[in-house]
């Protein structure tokens, strides 16, 4: 993509970032989150002015989520509000591009990454675009990064406590194939990238310890022993500010 008008739903997000930052300079990118002055929130009409500014761009990328919305209506609320996007996009003719998950599951657990799969459903039914994105190694400043914070996690008597995933099942995302995708972008007909099946996993160690630049020695507890506490203290009305589904939805996926 080049001297394009690009929208990015969720652009203010940790994803937003890292489509800034291999989006070529010459495209005119407008980046829309929940505060920005067009604003956009899952499970919401979209406004009049951000219709206004579908139908003068040349593609939208849709990176928007909501990891809070209630338990029974999460998947139907995202769902719908892709639609919702994708009906815009056919009536202005406008392109689409769905930011998906390397972990998107029909048969998931986990709300987050069935709901992923379900919206590149409705995409292929509308002829538009998505993508499955895996690790994104990011900048150490970068926040929103959820394996730059565990390779951060403090070192007692040279050890770290970590979480420990159910299988050796992450995907790194190379940042040079996804900027060739984005490069080659037709706007004319559908566009998939997705890692291929013999692609290369990386343990949840190996991911660490190329962010961190070092090798480190972890304790591990199993997720589900976290995630099974944590779901006792939210019975109890005690909240935190960890995600379950974010737990199930990284740690318990079974992709190998």
């Amino acid at each position: 993509m080049k001297n394009k008008k690009i929208i990015i739903l969720g652009g203010t997000g940790f994803v937003g970032h890292f489509l800034k930052n291999i989006l070529d300079t010459s495209n005119h990118i407008t980046y829309i989150g929940r505060s920005t002055q067009i604003s956009y929130n899952i499970g919401q009409e979209v406004t009049r002015e951000l219709k206004e500014l579908i139908s003068s761009s040349d593609v939208v990328m849709f990176a928007s989520w909501n990891f809070y919305i209630e338990e029974n209506s999460y998947v139907n609320i995202h769902v719908n509000s892709v639609v919702q996007i994708l009906r815009l996009c056919r009536e202005m003719e406008t392109s689409f591009l769905f930011i998906s998950t390397f972990l998107a599951n029909s048969a998931s657990k986990s709300r987050y990454n069935k709901a992923k799969y379900l919206c590149e459903v409705e995409c292929n039914n509308y002829s538009q675009s998505w993508i499955r994105l895996g690790v994104l190694l990011s900048d150490i400043n970068e926040k929103g990064n959820i394996y730059l914070k565990l390779s951060n996690f403090p070192s007692f008597l040279g050890y770290k406590l970590m979480i420990k995933p159910d299988y050796k099942k992450f995907k790194i995302t190379d940042l040079n194939n996804v900027r060739l995708f984005l490069n080659n972008f037709s706007f004319d007909g559908q566009n998939i990238y997705q890692d291929s099946s013999n692609s290369k996993l990386y343990s949840l160690t190996e991911i660490l310890d190329i962010i961190s630049k070092k090798s480190e020695k972890y304790f591990y507890i199993n997720w589900s022993v976290v995630y099974f506490l944590l779901r006792a203290l939210k019975i109890l009305g005690i909240s935190t500010r960890l995600n379950l589904d974010s737990l199930n939805s990284i740690w318990g996926e079974n992709l190998e």
